[in-house]
């Protein structure tokens, strides 16, 4: 089963990527999914190269993919990158914002966990 990291460059999802490190030693396939805006690409890009050399200094193969912002929320383009390519995991960093934001607005986190049918490991 391949496995999907949601990268964010934040604390929770370096901590949630460390506490994922046996799992994803045992996907047959880890694919790191980083969103950001045009002019954010070539950052996104080498922060997620920093991610897979991490990895495979755990000698865990992983590859990047760096998509575009769309219309829909992070959290549905978690999940359909997922589901398109038969995940069985995702990896997110939780509640990285305030918990009264996370509350009034939704986030990532409440989409994953209300939606998903995948199993997540998140950490905050």
């Amino acid at each position: 089963w391949p496995a999907v990291i949601a990268w964010n460059d934040s604390r929770e999802a370096r901590r949630a990527v460390a506490a994922a490190l046996p799992l994803l030693g045992k996907a047959e396939r880890v694919l790191l999914l980083g969103l950001c805006t045009e002019e954010e690409t070539e950052e996104a890009e080498g922060v997620a190269d920093d991610v897979v050399r991490y990895l495979a200094r755990h000698e865990i193969g992983a590859e990047s993919c760096i998509m575009l912002k769309d219309s829909r929320s992070t959290g549905e383009v978690i999940l359909d990158f997922a589901r398109e390519r038969k995940a069985g995991l995702i990896v997110a960093g939780g509640y990285g914002h305030a918990r009264l934001r996370q509350w009034a607005l939704g986030g990532v986190t409440r989409t994953l966990l209300a939606e998903s049918d995948l199993c997540l490991l998140l950490a905050h």
